[in-house]
């Protein structure tokens, strides 16, 4: 490239050079995050909506693109990155004159995307223990208003039931049997606090059938 730029030496690359390279990393890093999200995952949840034949290897196989999508789109992002830090961090070097130190300007760099990433795990931890527990409480309560509304007995379906168990925590000890897990399950799911709070709201008569229910 012809021009001269303000701040850079007069080896290697210019500084306002690696800027554009920089910027062109975190392009194409978002190129490859962009096909990893919008794959042909949709495609395939649309044939098993309508019941049509997936083809199971090429649906793996499209598993395994988008994970190295994923992974190349975000170590270009962090390439790009790391260089326009780099080059932040040298042009900041030139104007307060403190001197000319490669080395130590990329410590720093390495240092501040180090605490990034940890930072950004430590996010992610955070949302998935959220998102677990939440979604957990959700499912819960539905499921809880469903048994009641229903008047579906968990006990009648032992599969469920240790998958319910499962769900909210409750060890099974050797003297438990079925009714009584049943027991147990009921009362942490809080059967009679939701069948009182449905008969308040109208939606559940106080002998508890449905309404028009001949049971």
């Amino acid at each position: 490239m012809g021009l001269r730029p303000a701040g850079g030496g007069t080896r290697g690359l210019h500084y306002f050079e690696r800027q554009i390279i920089a910027w062109l990393l975190i392009a194409m890093g978002a190129f490859f995050l962009a096909r990893a999200v919008v794959g042909k995952r949709e495609r395939f949840a649309l044939k098993e909506l309508l019941g049509v034949k997936v083809d199971t290897v090429k649906g793996f196989r499209d598993f395994i693109l988008r994970r190295l999508d994923a992974l190349a789109g975000f170590l270009f992002v962090l390439a790009g990155v790391g260089i326009h830090l780099y080059v932040l961090v040298r042009e900041a070097e030139k104007t307060n004159q403190r001197g000319n130190d490669p080395r130590g300007a990329l410590a720093d760099i390495l240092v501040w995307l180090g605490a990034a990433l940890v930072v950004a795990v430590l996010i992610a931890a955070l949302i998935h223990w959220v998102t677990a527990r939440t979604s957990r409480k959700i499912f819960l309560e539905n499921l809880a208003y469903l048994v009641v509304r229903y008047r579906f007995r968990v006990a009648d379906d032992p599969d469920l039931l240790l998958q319910i168990g499962d769900m909210l925590e409750l060890h099974r000890t050797d003297d438990d049997t079925i009714e009584s897990y049943a027991k147990r399950i009921e009362a942490a799911l809080d059967l009679e606090g939701v069948r009182a709070l449905l008969i308040a709201r109208g939606k559940l008569p106080p002998g508890g059938r449905e309404p028009g229910s001949n049971r």
